[in-house]
C-alpha cells in the first residue's frame, strides 16, 4: 500500500525518530535472547525441580505458544487501542515480574501458573512489536527480514548465556531472561511516545478476510513442514545413522544456525529484489528438495549436509513471508489485530511434531512424501491469494 494512503501512518521524520529502526532491531534482539535463554532449560527445570514427567514438562512448555498464538488477536486489539509502545512496555514489565517470580517459585503449581503467564506476555508483546514494524518498515519488508535475523541471533546468544549461568542451577535461566527484558524496557524509552489513537479499535476488522485466511493457511502449512527440522528429524537420523545419529543431527543444526544470518543477508541483497511470486517459488523448491534429502533419500552424510543448506535457504525466504504480506494489508486502524490474527499460523508449529512422529512410525518415505506435498502446496496457496495481497 502506498505510503500516501490516508489509512497508513507515515513514519515521523528522522530527527524525531531517534533512529527507531535501530531501536526496534535492538528490542527484537533482546526479546529473542531472553526467550531462547529460557526455552532449552525450561523443561529441564520442571523435571529437576518438581519431578514432572517428560510428557508433562513438554505439555507445560508447549502451552506457552498455544496461549500466545491463540490469543494474539486480543493482544493486537489492545495494541490498536492503547498504542503499540505502551503495550511493549507493559509486556516487558510483566515479563520481568514473571521471571523474577519463577526464580523464587517453590511449588509446581506456582511454576506452571507463571509459565502460562509467559504465554500471556507473548500475546501482549508480539502483535505490538509487529505493529511497530509495520509503522516503520519502508514497504520492502526489510524490517521483517531483520526480525528473522534477530531471532537467529537470539537463538545463538540466549542458550550461550543460559549455559554460562547453568552452574547456579536450572532456574538461573530466568535471571538471564529477566535482565534481558529489563534492558528491553530501558531501551524502549528511546522510542517516541505515541498519542492514544482517537478511533474505535473494537470496530470490525476491515480487511480482505480471504487474504487473511490465505496467509494463515500458508503459514500453517509452512510450519507443519518447518517444525520437523527441530523435532522429527532427530528421530529420523537416529534410526538412519546407527550409532552416530545424534552427532549427525547436531551437525545439521549447526549448519542451519551458522548459515541462517549469511543466507538472510544474501537473500536481502538478491532474492528479495525479485517479484514476490518468484521469491515464493525459489523458497518452495529449496524447501521441497531439502525435505526429500533429509527424510526420503537414502541415508548419506552429503544428503544431510546439502539438505540442511537448502532447508536454510527455504526458511529465510518463506519464514517472514506472511508478516511481510500482512504488513501490506495493514492500516493504522487494524495493524495490531491483523498481525495478531495471522499468528494463528504458529499452531502448525505444534501440530507438526505430532503429525511427523505418527507418519515416521509408518515409514520415512511416507513422511517425506507428505512433507514434500505440504511444501509444494505453499506455492498454489500463494497464487490463489496473490491478487488480494497486492491490493
Amino acid at each position: 500500500m502506498p505510503e500516501t494512503s490516508p489509512t497508513r501512518e507515515d513514519p515521523p521524520s528522522p530527527p524525531e525518530r531517534r533512529h527507531p529502526r535501530l531501536v526496534l532491531i535492538a528490542l527484537m534482539g533482546l526479546s529473542a535472547t531472553a526467550l531462547f535463554a529460557l526455552l532449552p532449560y525450561l523443561a529441564l527445570y520442571l523435571k529437576q525441580q518438581f519431578a514432572l514427567s517428560n510428557a508433562a514438562a513438554g505439555l507445560v512448555v508447549g502451552s506457552i505458544a498455544l496461549v500466545s498464538s491463540g490469543g494474539a488477536w486480543a493482544g493486537g486489539m489492545l495494541a490498536d487501542r492503547l498504542g503499540w509502545l505502551r503495550m511493549l512496555r507493559l509486556a516487558a514489565a510483566l515479563y520481568v515480574l514473571v521471571f523474577a517470580a519463577l526464580f523464587a517459585a517453590r511449588s509446581a503449581e506456582a511454576a506452571i501458573a507463571l509459565i502460562l503467564l509467559i504465554g500471556l506476555c507473548r500475546l501482549l508483546m508480539e502483535p505490538a512489536l509487529k505493529s511497530a514494524l509495520v509503522q516503520y518498515d519502508d514497504g520492502s519488508g526489510r524490517l521483517f527480514r531483520l526480525r528473522y535475523m534477530t531471532l537467529v541471533g537470539g537463538a545463538i546468544l540466549g542458550p550461550l548465556l543460559a549455559t554460562g549461568m547453568a552452574p547456579y542451577g536450572p532456574q538461573s535461566c530466568f535471571a538471564v531472561s529477566a535482565v534481558a527484558f529489563a534492558l528491553f524496557l530501558a531501551t524502549s524509552t528511546r522510542l517516541r511516545a505515541e498519542p492514544t489513537p482517537a478511533r474505535d479499535d473494537t470496530a470490525p476488522l476491515t480487511v480482505d478476510r480471504w487474504a487473511v485466511t490465505g496467509l494463515i493457511s500458508l503459514g500453517f502449512v509452512f510450519f507443519l513442514a518447518f517444525s520437523q527440522y527441530e523435532s522429527t528429524l532427530s528421530l529420523r537420523l537416529d534410526a538412519a545413522f546407527v550409532p552416530g545419529g545424534p552427532a549427525v543431527y547436531r551437525r545439521a543444526l549447526f549448519i542451519n544456525a551458522a548459515l541462517a544470518i549469511p543466507a538472510m543477508y544474501l537473500s536481502e541483497r538478491t532474492i528479495a529484489r525479485l517479484p514476490m511470486r518468484v521469491q515464493v517459488a525459489i523458497g518452495v523448491v529449496a524447501l521441497t528438495a531439502a525435505l526429500w534429502l533429509l527424510f526420503g533419500a537414502a541415508p548419506a552424510q552429503w544428503c544431510v549436509g546439502l539438505g540442511a543448506v537448502l532447508f536454510t535457504l527455504g526458511e529465510v525466504i518463506l519464514f517472514p513471508l506472511p508478516d511481510i504480506a500482512a504488513a501490506r494489508l495493514a492500516t493504522s486502524e487494524n495493524r495490531g489485530r491483523l498481525m495478531g490474527l495471522i499468528d494463528l499460523r504458529y499452531l502448525g508449529f505444534f501440530a507438526g511434531p505430532a503429525m511427523g512422529g505418527a507418519l515416521l512410525d509408518h515409514s520415512a518415505t511416507l513422511l517425506a512424501s507428505v512433507l514434500c506435498l505440504l511444501a509444494v502446496a505453499i506455492f498454489p496457496i500463494y497464487l490463489l491469494n496473490e491478487k488480494r495481497l497486492q491490493r
